[in-house]
């Protein structure tokens, strides 16, 4: 995201959190009907169509639920537009949905909700971050369509809204409910330049009516739901930890070769994890289509060694190591038992990373992931948690190596034949 001068229309896309939910049980009302906006949240939504009344907005979209509907309806009647209604802005699924979901007075103290904890990163509990991901950016699309070259609004909920955020800023989805910017009433807003989202900035209008409601009584639930948030973060932390979720033994090397000083996750600096052969996971079948539209399937590399490079278009360490990655494949696809396969992820446009292919003139087949489903497979592995990040399978088909960040082309060699040797 760059704000660089550009002749092409500039769009807005504003993610508007509804107003304050009357909720003196403190439930997760989730999609539940009937559920409506306080006195307070409706003073929320009058803040915001005053804020937005001098904006040149062209176009406003909604949740179907009742407590994002009574937030876009003042808006709609300042600024005389007809919202439409778009199930894609509706807030997440969760089989919790109905209930205080608390470890010492609510759901999670029932055995019978302890099995859906067992995975935070999809999650196990209710719509996976992926298919948020994926609605929430076709209704941003659309929006951005229709109001281009002007502003469009769009009400929805804090998990949607900052599920979009974190694709939008290449971020994992999968996250701490503690640490969303996403206060209720607030204004998350994309900026597009022509197709390309270039920026995003986060306002609250109605700051000072949100710290008013710390005080007041009405919003109790609000407060106990805060209490519930924290003992939920910490009962799925126990969950990974008991779980087995942390990595296999291994071992961690800087980009100079020399072991690191902490084995494990560093973020996108070239590190070179190689997991020993006794302590390998299988790798996830990765099935899917190309970016020219071709059908693929690993289970037609069997036996070989496979080299997964995870890469963007928009992604400018990427750029620096397609040379290093071609010219890596070169050198190894020669005795024909390794095999070179990108992942494209967060591409929203399969054009932009058809140009990056025949710019670096990358000839192996790069899957489209545009969500990052493809890459939640790798959870229970080695997860290639940056971007670039470079997956080595064996020939048993198990991950043995990982390389976050860009790598070069005698660092990529080396640990393939480090792998690939019997």
């Amino acid at each position: 995201m760059s704000g660089q001068h550009t002749d092409e229309p500039v769009t807005l896309v504003h993610l508007v959190r509804h107003g304050l939910v009357h909720n003196p049980d403190g439930i997760l009302y989730g999609r539940l009907p009937s559920f409506h906006l306080s006195a307070l949240g409706a003073q929320m939504a009058q803040r915001l169509a005053e804020f937005f009344a001098d904006h040149p907005v062209a176009h406003l979209r909604t949740s179907p639920l009742e407590r994002a509907r009574e937030t876009v309806a003042p808006m709609a009647a300042k600024l005389g537009l007809d919202p439409v209604v778009d199930d894609r802005l509706i807030e997440a699924d969760s089989v919790f949905e109905g209930t205080r979901v608390g470890v010492g007075d609510g759901v999670l103290r029932a055995p019978w909700a302890w099995k859906y904890l067992a995975n935070p990163v999809r999650p196990s509990w209710g719509e996976p971050y992926t298919e948020i991901a994926t609605r929430m950016m076709g209704a941003i699309g659309a929006a951005r369509v229709v109001a281009r070259g002007r502003e469009a609004v769009l009400v929805s909920h804090q998990l949607p809204v900052w599920v979009a955020r974190c694709y939008l800023e290449h971020r994992r989805l999968w996250h701490d409910p503690r640490h969303r910017e996403c206060a209720v009433a607030s204004v998350t807003t994309v900026r597009f330049v022509g197709d390309r989202a270039d920026g995003i900035t986060y306002r609250e209008p109605a700051a000072d009516l949100v710290a008013r409601a710390k005080d007041r009584s009405e919003p109790a639930g609000r407060r106990r739901m805060s209490r519930v948030a924290v003992g939920l973060v910490a009962t799925i932390a126990a969950v990974l930890l008991v779980g087995g979720c942390s990595e296999p033994e291994a071992v961690t090397r800087a980009p100079s070769g020399q072991p690191s000083q902490a084995a494990g996750f560093v973020a996108g600096d070239g590190t070179v994890t190689v997991i020993a052969p006794a302590e390998r996971r299988a790798a996830p079948e990765l099935v899917g289509t190309t970016l020219d539209g071709r059908s693929f399937d690993s289970r037609t590399t069997r036996g070989k060694v496979v080299v997964l490079n995870v890469w963007g278009s928009w992604c400018a360490p990427c750029r620096k190591e397609a040379p290093e990655l071609r010219a890596a494949s070169r050198r190894l696809a020669k005795g024909g038992d390794v095999v070179f396969v990108g992942i494209n992820t967060r591409d929203v446009d399969r054009a932009p990373a058809l140009a990056f292919q025949r710019r670096f003139a990358v000839t192996y087949p790069s899957l489209y992931d545009p969500a990052g489903k493809l890459l939640l497979g790798f959870a229970g592995s080695l997860p290639p948690s940056a971007i670039p990040s470079t997956l080595v399978v064996d020939r048993q088909g198990r991950v043995a190596a990982r390389i976050l960040g860009a790598t070069t082309t005698t660092t990529l060699v080396d640990v393939v034949e480090e792998v690939g040797s019997p």
